[in-house]
């Protein structure tokens, strides 16, 4: 297998991440770098989220015993990985729940926190997120920083979150 194999376009609002940058970011062999990145884009593209949301994958913990077991590593190696996926399902899910409730809007949160968790750097990723915290999205689009349209929490050290606009109750203003 090589990084250069063609992945389908992601999700809008969701990074086209290739397998190179989950071996860089995550410094994997690129063979496992590979098939993160089809997980990845499984989760993302396909109904394989509700795997996630039920079950005995319930919460991070024990989705990590399962991701030991898929990608052949150590628990230390294995954690950042499992915790990254899960998080791209829950917001994949949570997209899902949230348009199905008729909310077509979001608030973007910035907790302050982009890139430290994970020893990321806090730099124009962040900076971007942080001048977007308040701003008004549609659900199903996500929001354009820096050029590339998001959703919270999808990029690599990004904890951002989002906050539903519920119509009615919220003033998105």
């Amino acid at each position: 297998m090589t990084n250069s194999a063609p992945f389908p376009a992601p999700h809008p609002g969701f990074p086209r991440y290739l397998p190179v940058d989950f071996e860089m970011r995550f410094e994997v062999p690129s063979e496992t770098a590979h098939l993160i990145a089809q997980d990845y884009y499984d989760i993302i593209n396909t109904q394989s989220v509700a795997k996630l949301s039920q079950g005995m994958l319930k919460n991070a913990k024990e989705w990590l015993p399962f991701c030991i077991s898929r990608y052949g590593l150590t628990k230390k190696l294995i954690a950042p990985i499992a915790q990254y996926l899960f998080d791209i399902g829950r917001i994949r899910a949570g997209l899902d729940r949230t348009s199905g409730l008729g909310i077509t809007q979001a608030k973007w949160v910035f907790n302050g926190a982009c890139g430290g968790r994970i020893g990321g750097l806090r730099g124009a990723h962040c900076t971007g997120h942080e001048e977007a915290n308040g701003k008004v999205y549609p659900i199903g689009e996500g929001l354009n920083i820096l050029g590339e349209t998001v959703f919270p929490g999808t990029e690599f050290d990004c904890y951002c979150i989002a906050m539903s606009v519920i119509p009615g109750l919220d003033d998105p203003n």
